[in-house]
């Protein structure tokens, strides 16, 4: 779905933004659908004349149907994935033998498991197949903000290094006509909110270094007032800036932590089941 390539996308090349000097050789993409994870990061990290390539990638779906249509879509493959391997499965088994993945994305998948159990098993099966970076991306709910969050806390208290997630409202994505009909919609985008958080595997600094001020120890979200008397640079900044964006002007005033309300609203999911 359009959608759902637009969050993958707009995650990954965040990402990217990040950590320009990340260019991954492979990729691993759970709950592929019909190959969303692996055509997004195609669009960032390979050039058409294939000098950048992803030389594997592997799609791992529980449904065959979107396997088929994962193949099908890629049998005519563009110019970024020439050279690519790729290979599509059902389900995701782990081989010490085989080696790891520098990329692995999951995205709005934790919301389709059964129990806390089986995500927890599959976040562990996914961290040993990542040999780089882990990105995880979900709903933009209370619920989906307390599944990425849940991954968050475990990922940490396994002594793991991780990114702080992000609460973001994701670009407009451009709708397709035949969608625009089936929806009955009248305009030809649409805001889509989302969680994701994104883990790389390795020491933890022992400082920051250019320190992001969209989000603060834990992830927590801030909520930052630039007025024009700071300056005509970071003032337009501001105006320009998207949730999510990296926005390097520390502000005069203190800045308000906004992530009570979720949490709150998270507790009162819980309380309700």
């Amino acid at each position: 779905m359009p959608t759902t390539y637009g969050v993958t996308y707009n995650v990954l090349n965040e990402l990217a933004r990040r950590m320009p000097t990340f260019s991954p050789a492979s990729v691993l993409d759970f709950g592929t659908g019909p190959g969303t994870g692996i055509w997004a990061a195609a669009s960032i990290w390979n050039d058409e004349e294939g000098k950048r390539a992803l030389e594997r990638c592997m799609g791992v779906d529980v449904s065959e149907s979107m396997l088929r249509l994962a193949e099908e879509l890629l049998t005519e493959r563009p110019a970024s994935l020439a050279n690519t391997e790729l290979v599509f499965r059902r389900y995701l088994s782990y081989n010490v033998n085989n080696p790891p993945y520098d990329l692995t994305v999951a995205a709005f998948t934790l919301g389709d498991m059964s129990s806390d159990a089986v995500r927890q098993s599959t976040l562990e099966a996914l961290w040993k197949q990542t040999s780089d970076v882990l990105v995880l991306i979900d709903r933009g709910t209370p619920e989906g903000f307390r599944l990425i969050s849940e991954a968050r806390s475990w990922l940490l208290d396994g002594s793991m290094a991780a990114e702080s997630p992000c609460h973001v409202v994701a670009p407009r994505i451009q709708r397709p006509t035949f969608m625009i009909r089936a929806k009955q919609a009248k305009n030809n985008y649409e805001d889509t909110k989302y969680s994701y958080l994104i883990v790389r595997k390795g020491k933890r600094p022992t400082a920051l270094v250019q320190p992001s001020t969209s989000t603060v120890e834990r992830g927590y979200l801030q909520r930052m007032t630039i007025p024009k008397s700071q300056g005509k640079l970071p003032y337009r900044d501001a105006r320009k800036s998207l949730w999510g964006d990296l926005f390097p002007h520390p502000p005069k005033k203190p800045a308000r932590t906004r992530v009570a309300s979720m949490v709150e609203a998270t507790e009162a999911i819980g309380d309700e089941h």
